[in-house]
């Protein structure tokens, strides 16, 4: 297979050195890390991509993360071998991305960003639409992408508080791999991708908080009645980075009504108040965007013509490598499964006999508890948020399969 370069407004010519390059170290997972670096030293993109077989994707990205090159997309494919028969070939990176330290709150998954990737799934792809399902408190859209038209649904949200904006990323990773292969008829880890969406629908949120992440991304304009707000909010600081919480300083994911008495009592034993992170609001979904989501789920769960309804809800986060669930009947299988696919620790958030564990008023919580529906809180990743975008590909490789057989499982 030849490799092609490929640059975000279209295909440009491959540097001979990097030419001479590919014969030598085909195939080799180090040596496309360096291939990778040597083309950026002669081209000064700071965005590039690559098309190239690998043996080891696991290597790969190891090497990557050390030398800061981010893989936005990658994908398995087939081939034919000889006698008619059908074998599993190396993985396709099929985009990468390099980006200095300094630039990354640049790059990171502002709002606007979004919706245009959003836009342009939509209209690549036969099986998603996108759909407005709420606003911002700043009158920011809201948007979901429904992939598939079957009766049976899953909901996948991501990027409930600001600094987290990682998780919108990965989801939309996902939706455009599982949509590509779905209109190419293709697998992955043994899923009939087409078949799925015939009899699923995949909703994925992949931005909750699209205010919280704009302030975690660009801070906040002390000159507006807003930007003065919230640097009232922040302590008097210009540094929004840990910024997890809505334009009103409330946590979305304390606004959902899970035992939200409780945990009112226990911010007013801790002192805690509006701000960054932790403060649940006055009332449950007092916020829109809390409001929206559970609308939205409430609008899932309600059964179909043909008896379909919600069959879960996965929440991701950042970070930690654990899956927090309840331990109801419900919960218990799926998230040992989920567990099993994708590495990560398996926590449950019950109340036990040293007290409550802090699980109140999340989506999970909500989900699981109120409504009867298997739901799970994915921690991705591990160091401290904001994680860094050449972060992205390695936690990508670690959930990719848990969020493919969640497609079937549930």
């Amino acid at each position: 297979m030849q490799p092609r370069f490929f640059s975000a407004p279209g295909i440009f010519p491959v540097p001979p050195h990097v030419c001479t390059l590919l014969p030598v170290y085909f195939n080799t997972a180090a040596a496309f890390c360096q291939v990778l670096i040597e083309r950026d030293k002669v081209c000064r993109r700071k965005n590039f991509s690559i098309y190239v077989r690998i043996r080891n994707i696991s290597v790969f990205f190891r090497i990557s993360m050390k030398r800061r090159i981010s893989v936005c997309h990658y994908g398995a494919g087939r081939k034919k071998s000889g006698g008619g028969k059908t074998d599993t070939y190396r993985e396709e990176v099929t985009f990468t991305e390099n980006i200095s330290e300094k630039e990354e709150r640049k790059e990171g998954y502002a709002s606007q960003k979004l919706a245009e990737r959003l836009g342009r799934l939509a209209e690549a792809h036969r099986f998603v639409r996108c759909q407005t399902v709420g606003r911002s408190l700043c009158g920011r859209n809201i948007r979901a992408l429904f992939i598939g038209c079957g009766e049976k649904r899953l909901l996948y949200t991501g990027a409930h508080h600001g600094s987290e904006y990682i998780t919108s990323a990965l989801l939309c990773d996902f939706a455009e791999e599982f949509a590509s292969a779905a209109d190419m008829g293709g697998r992955r880890f043994g899923v009939d991708c087409r078949d799925v969406l015939e009899r699923r629908t995949l909703v994925i949120l992949p931005m909750v908080n699209p205010d919280g992440v704009d302030i975690a991304l660009m801070g906040a304009d002390k000159n507006t009645p807003l930007g003065a707000k919230l640097w009232s909010l922040n302590k008097n600081s210009g540094d929004f980075s840990h910024w997890q919480a809505n334009a009103r300083g409330v946590d979305p994911n304390h606004n959902y009504n899970y035992r939200f008495a409780e945990y009112k009592q226990l911010e007013k034993s801790l002192g805690i108040q509006p701000g960054a992170s932790g403060y649940s609001g006055e009332y449950p979904e007092s916020e829109p965007e809390t409001l929206a989501v559970a609308r939205l789920v409430n609008r899932l769960s309600a059964a179909g013509a043909q008896g379909g309804r919600l069959c879960a809800v996965l929440s991701f986060h950042t970070q930690g490598e654990v899956i927090f669930s309840h331990n109801t009947r419900e919960c218990i299988a799926g998230a040992a499964f989920l567990s099993r696919v994708s590495g990560y620790r398996d926590e449950k958030t019950d109340l036990g006999a040293a007290g409550l564990t802090g699980s109140y008023g999340g989506l999970s919580d909500w989900v699981s508890r109120e409504l009867l529906i298997p739901a799970y809180t994915v921690e991705c990743g591990k160091g401290k948020n904001p994680l860094p975008q050449s972060d992205r590909g390695y936690i990508y490789a670690r959930i990719r399969e848990m969020l493919f057989l969640s497609a079937v499982y549930f």
